[in-house]
């Protein structure tokens, strides 16, 4: 099943995730040579970043959920993003461990 929404949106809130997590800052009128905007993609995504933060334990598996009930009954949009950032999030952790561990030796 796919997301409902378009790809374009799925990558936006993929850099939108790689931005925070690596604390990039934009003035209000940047623009990337790609046309994109960065400032107001962060206005528009970082709202549902801060809310997967607050419902992820130390591992980056999602232990609270944001409505009463079962995971399955949670809204399906909702999940489809929180799920996008998670994975992105993990994927840019676990990037940065190997890093570290190879940076040790």
């Amino acid at each position: 099943m796919e997301p409902p929404f378009s790809i374009r949106a799925v990558r936006e809130l993929k850099d939108v995730c790689e931005w925070v997590y690596t604390k990039a800052e934009f003035p209000e009128d940047a623009e990337l040579p790609n046309g994109v905007k960065p400032y107001e993609q962060m206005r528009d995504w970082l709202p549902w970043i801060v809310e997967v933060m607050d419902f992820l334990d130390g591992d980056g598996a999602i232990r609270h959920l944001k409505y009463p009930g079962s995971y399955s009954e949670q809204p399906y949009f909702d999940m489809c993003v929180f799920r996008i950032i998670r994975n992105r999030w993990n994927e840019l952790r676990n990037q940065e461990i190997k890093a570290i561990g190879k940076s040790k030796g």
